[in-house]
């Protein structure tokens, strides 16, 4: 067994809980607005900062480029909203435990989308 991508994905899930439980900490002073403001925003420009290294840019001129387009203006910001508000009510725990599930309700509908476009055929 390559022991390297079991640390790399124990090693994310370790920071993806210590940042749940700094969020919360967070928004003991702060609004969550603000909060998920700051944090969408600040991935965006390191993203966009590292983009020209990877990025192909004739990749744009695909049918595809326009959903990942739109997705990626819209679910990054709602679901860190969804996030913010989720450990302000309900804990850092329970929020943790809850968006587990992300991946599912990513794939899922995705999976179904694409394959009433035909991309499966």
């Amino acid at each position: 067994m390559n022991l390297i991508p079991a640390l790399f994905g124990l090693s994310a899930g370790a920071l993806f809980g210590l940042l749940i439980h700094f969020q919360r900490r967070g928004l003991q002073t702060y609004d969550p607005l603000v909060g998920a403001f700051v944090s969408v925003s600040s991935m965006s420009c390191f993203l966009w900062v590292l983009s020209p290294f990877f990025i192909d840019y004739t990749w744009f001129s695909s049918k595809a480029a326009l959903i990942f387009f739109l997705s990626g203006l819209f679910f990054p910001a709602a679901a860190q909203v969804a996030q913010v508000f989720s450990i302000a009510r309900v804990g850092p725990a329970l929020t943790s435990a809850i968006g587990a599930f992300a991946p599912f309700f990513a794939a899922f509908p995705a999976i179904l989308f694409l394959e009433n476009l035909g991309a499966f055929s």
